[in-house]
């Protein structure tokens, strides 16, 4: 697990930071479907494609802070109509949140 995930866990069992716990999926949520591919623009860019089609948000991962950009400029060339934010844990914690607060 990333580091910034279990510091902040334990921020917040200390009681140094709030946490939600969300028990119950709100209604008529589809189940999350996880799949494992080996990297593809063209697989991303469908992945994207069926989720803005239907409204949905896409949460892609990535084990590199400093090639972010580029996947970035990738994503945007094969869908220059998707709106993309970028968060890390090594940017403020200020930043971060209003990013993931502009995200949902």
């Amino acid at each position: 697990t990333a580091t910034p995930i279990p510091r902040t866990l334990q921020f917040s069992l200390m009681g140094a930071r709030d946490l939600s716990v969300i028990s119950t999926p709100p209604p008529n949520r589809y189940p999350i479907q996880t799949e494992v591919h080996t990297f593809s623009e063209e697989v991303i860019a469908d992945a994207i494609n069926f989720e803005m089609s239907r409204n949905g948000q896409v949460f892609l991962v990535n084990n590199r802070i400093a090639n972010l950009p580029e996947l970035k400029a990738m994503i945007l060339r094969h869908i220059p109509d998707c709106r993309i934010a970028i968060g890390h844990g090594q940017m403020e914690p200020a930043e971060l949140e209003q990013i993931i607060f502009g995200f949902v």
